[in-house]
């Protein structure tokens, strides 16, 4: 099984997840796993548009890969459940 762990610290700071696990867990492509662990990490879609140098057009299409890949439909649900650790992913396959 795939564990995956996120923890919430302020803005800007670095969590201490892998990419790779997070793309496994939820069917993410790899930006879209930089995407969520950004949006985890406390950090605003422009801000995630500038620290990645891609548009907020982009920004805002691989979001709504996300939310499709989770079934969520907010940032905020967004982190609670990458906080979950999946969980609630894992129980419904």
């Amino acid at each position: 099984p795939v564990h995956v762990s996120v923890v919430m610290r302020q803005s800007g700071a670095t969590l201490p997840v892998v990419e790779t696990e997070i793309a496994a867990l939820f069917g993410f492509t790899g930006r879209e796993a930089r995407i969520a662990i950004e949006i985890a990490g406390g950090r605003s879609l422009d801000e995630v548009s500038r620290t990645l140098g891609i548009g907020m057009g982009t920004v805002r299409g691989h979001l709504k890969g996300i939310f499709g890949k989770t079934g969520v439909n907010s940032q905020a649900a967004l982190v609670s459940l990458l906080l979950d650790g999946g969980s609630r992913v894992r129980r419904s396959q």
